[in-house]
């Protein structure tokens, strides 16, 4: 499955697997996480780079439960 796919399937959470990986660190920090927004990924430009290359970015913002 594409990450997008992974995502999308995810119904506002965090996709499964992350959440495995994430949780299995043993770091409080990163365990346990809930997702409270997300931005879909955009493309940039590079400056001095033609348009076929493009980076793209995207936001997560993470909590954890208590």
């Amino acid at each position: 499955m594409t990450a997008a796919a992974c995502w999308h399937a995810a119904h506002g959470r965090l996709p499964p697997k992350i959440t495995a990986i994430l949780d299995s660190s043993n770091e409080p920090a990163l365990t346990n996480l809930v997702l409270v927004a997300a931005s879909p990924e955009w493309e940039v430009p590079l400056p001095g780079v033609r348009d076929r290359h493009l980076q793209t970015y995207s936001r997560l913002y993470v909590t954890n439960v208590v």
